[in-house]
């Protein structure tokens, strides 16, 4: 019986077993009295009546309704009537009027008992009033048998109704455990199914929200060690990237430091272009250094900016002429401002503006084309270029370059990362796509 269906039928068949029981047993033992408590009343009430001078009685009229036999008689007539009394108790119910004595007798002329009630009329006779014990015994044997009968009924539908109950009651509560089992294996596909609003229809949708709240959770946690997984990369690829971005140039300097050293410059030129490789090998490595400093601290949020009012058409004309004056190849080159002010940071927009106008000139494809835009409020860069929708979401992260040859002279791969935290500190949109052979890269100015 260690199922709650069992346990639950034991419970409802022993309740109803235990009212079967009581019913029974009242009948047996109390309703026999009860109802002969109830027969004396109404002798208690008929002689009362019969007793009282203001009423006019039929006394063959009572008797036929009710069943019983009226005598007045003198007390030395008591033995006609089957009805002994001592003296004394004759002489106590002649002490007061209302005194009155109850015999049940055996009759006779008969088999059956009589219940007789005994009570002064007047001063010298007494009326009696009797009626057959069979009248009250076998009502109450009809109704006993009647009762066992309802009994046993009552019995076997309770028991067939507590399988019933029992399945109905604990088939939310199976189902509920099977998915509290489903849920302890992280099985979410099914859901608990309650058809009712009851205590149990409750628990069982918490238990879907405790699991909706769970799978919830255990996603994230899923993501989060995902991302873990690609920051952990990311670190280590970006220890690598500046580990290559330095070795190179601290190697090139290396070299020629030794080789200034063990007098390899044999006149001043030479000495003098081994002197200029090193200071722009040493500048390389400064910015590189001061790019990852400024990266550093706007992915910590420790850059700040004061927002104003500047003319973003001088930065793109500017920028654009020093790219043609740098002769970075014939392109055609499209201007369309229609919006020549945007509004916040001069100094870290002008660098945005100008790293997405020089990253298109360095990466535009041969006799390609580079379009710039400026209207509402939205700046606007696109070049001509082979690059795949899968590389446009990398072009963001540090180090990346597009060129697997990873040529230098394309710059370190940290411009657009600069500006990706440049645009999230002021909180203006920005992103890239595709269209037809070009990629664009766009922002939006804030507003005043």
């Amino acid at each position: 019986m260690n199922s709650i269906r069992s346990k639950l039928f034991f419970l409802i068949a022993s309740v109803i077993t235990m009212i079967m029981f009581f019913m029974v047993a009242f009948n047996e033992v109390y309703f026999e009295k009860y109802f002969l408590k109830i027969k004396k009343n109404q002798l208690f009430y008929l002689a009362n009546e019969i007793k009282d001078p203001r009423s006019l009685i039929d006394l063959s009229a009572i008797e036929e309704k009710n069943n019983i036999k009226i005598y007045i008689i003198n007390e030395r007539y008591l033995k006609d009537v089957d009805v002994s009394l001592s003296e004394e108790e004759i002489k106590t119910l002649f002490e007061n009027p209302k005194n009155f004595v109850f015999r049940l007798n055996d009759t006779s002329f008969s088999l059956d008992k009589e219940l007789t009630i005994i009570t002064p009329y007047n001063k010298n006779q007494l009326l009696i009033i009797s009626t057959p014990f069979s009248s009250v015994k076998e009502p109450v044997n009809i109704i006993t048998s009647f009762h066992l009968k309802i009994v046993l009924t009552a019995l076997v539908l309770g028991y067939v109704l507590s399988i019933i109950l029992s399945r109905i009651i604990t088939a939310s509560i199976i189902d509920m455990g099977e998915t509290a089992k489903r849920v302890a294996k992280l099985d979410f596909s099914q859901e608990f199914k309650s058809y009712s609003k009851d205590e149990i229809g409750v628990l069982g949708e918490n238990l879907n929200i405790m699991s909706a709240q769970l799978k919830d959770s255990i996603d994230k946690l899923h993501e989060d060690i995902e991302k873990e997984r690609k920051i952990d990369k990311m670190r280590k690829e970006f220890i690598s990237s500046v580990s290559h971005e330095l070795k190179t140039p601290i190697a090139i300097i290396n070299n020629y430091c030794e080789g200034l050293k063990e007098g390899i410059a044999s006149d001043r030129e030479t000495a003098e272009f081994y002197l200029d490789v090193i200071m722009e090998e040493t500048e390389n490595m400064n910015k590189l250094v001061q790019s990852l400093l400024f990266l550093s601290r706007a992915e910590r949020g420790f850059i700040t900016f004061n927002s104003e009012k500047f003319n973003i058409e001088e930065i793109i004309l500017n920028e654009v002429k020093r790219a043609e004056n740098l002769n970075m190849g014939n392109k055609k080159i499209t201007l369309d401002i229609k919006e020549k002010y945007l509004y916040g940071d001069k100094e870290q927009l002008s660098a945005v503006v100008k790293n997405l106008i020089e990253n298109s000139f360095k990466y535009v494809e041969p006799d390609g084309e580079i379009i710039i835009k400026v209207e509402n409020r939205r700046f606007s860069v696109g070049n001509t270029s082979n690059i795949s929708e899968k590389e446009i979401e990398n072009v963001w992260l540090p180090f990346y370059r597009t060129d697997k040859a990873r040529d230098r002279k394309l710059g370190t791969g940290l411009g657009l990362a600069i500006v990706k935290e440049i645009l999230k500190t002021h909180k203006l949109n920005f992103g890239a796509y595709k269209e037809d052979d070009k990629i664009i890269f766009w922002f939006e100015g804030g507003e005043e």
